[in-house]
């Protein structure tokens, strides 16, 4: 019986990336942007004065920046956030404002 070809050589590994010089630190951004405190509790107020059934996605664009993009899980987690949400009520009662049922 005939042979079959013989099998091409294996590829080498991928080089290694260079180590960072001592003292370098990388620069890399997060999947989400880091927003101040301040930046949350005026997003988390917002959301809240607007309706339970369409709050996430609006707030989500209207405070989303270029290069800067707030996205709706993020939101829903600040939503979720049980100290952020004590601060937003506290502020949002000092203010007399009312929240959206």
């Amino acid at each position: 019986p005939p042979r079959p070809p013989p099998r091409p050589p294996p590829r080498p590994p991928p080089p290694l990336p260079a180590a960072a010089p001592q003292g370098a630190q990388k620069h890399s951004r997060s999947a989400t942007a880091d927003f101040s405190d301040g930046f949350k509790r005026r997003v988390v107020a917002h959301a809240l004065q607007l309706s339970k059934s369409c709050r996430v996605k609006p707030t989500c664009n209207k405070f989303s920046m270029p290069g800067r993009t707030l996205y709706p899980p993020q939101l829903r987690r600040w939503l979720n956030d049980r100290g952020l949400m004590h601060d937003v009520f506290r502020a949002l009662q000092g203010a007399g404002l009312s929240l959206a049922q």
